[in-house]
């Protein structure tokens, strides 16, 4: 087997659900009519305007014990922050848009984003997860 092929298969797929209309694979907690997020075709925007209640979008993709690289662009952002809920750690997602990478070992199946700061619009592209060890 030739190295290009050995590293191709080699690499981990993404576990991640991708963002899409309807948000299939995801959860939204606490939404309300000042508290949503819209999905589209690769992204996911995050709007909530007060720090109550606690909007979350959530997915069960982990596996306890494991280590996963989690990959979260930011293609839009108005203002606020959000944080991802890894390992009972919180890992706050730097203001602006960009592209941020964080490896941690899960503590639990779920994946959960919350809003980290009163009156968030941001938007994220479709996350990747991946097993990495």
């Amino acid at each position: 087997m030739n190295q290009l092929l050995r590293t191709i298969i080699s690499v981990p797929r993404n576990i991640a659900p991708a963002f899409v209309s309807g948000g299939t694979g995801w959860t939204v907690l606490n939404p309300d009519g000042t508290h949503i997020v819209t999905f589209g075709d690769g992204s996911a925007r995050f709007q909530s305007d007060t720090t109550s209640p606690v909007l979350t979008l959530r997915a069960s993709i982990l596996t306890s014990g494991r280590r996963f690289r989690i990959t979260f662009p930011v293609i839009q952002h108005s203002s606020g922050q959000v944080q991802f809920d890894i390992v009972g750690a919180t890992v706050i997602v730097p203001s602006g848009v960009g592209l941020f990478t964080t490896t941690f070992v899960a503590s639990s199946a779920l994946l959960s984003i919350y809003r980290a700061t009163a009156n968030v619009d941001l938007t994220l592209g479709d996350i990747i997860v991946r097993q990495v060890g």
